[in-house]
């Protein structure tokens, strides 16, 4: 057998993007907000069946799609930071919306 070590250095994480947000006014993580893009980024939200519900550049997804309520459930992103980083970089993943 054969083994490696890797360490990883906390400060290499530079962004945050949340599992969850309660979109129901309370005024606690009421919009899905990535953090710690300094240079921004564009982000594009969809459903369950693949269809694009919402899409922003810099901005927060506040629940809604074309003004209505969005329901409850998992939702997929895909976040491209703006900033170079000298090789191009998505971040995809899943969202769950609880009201």
């Amino acid at each position: 057998t054969d083994s490696i070590q890797k360490t990883i250095r906390i400060e290499d994480c530079r962004w945050f993007v949340p599992s969850v947000f309660t979109p129901n006014k309370d005024g606690l993580i009421d919009h899905f907000l990535p953090e710690g893009m300094p240079g921004g980024y564009s982000m594009i939200i969809y459903n369950r069946w693949g269809e694009q519900v919402y899409t922003g550049i810099s901005l927060s997804w506040d629940g809604t799609v074309k003004g209505d309520e969005a329901p409850e459930g998992l939702y997929l992103y895909s976040i491209r930071p703006n900033a170079n980083t000298g090789t191009p970089v998505s971040l995809t993943g899943k969202v769950a919306l609880i009201r």
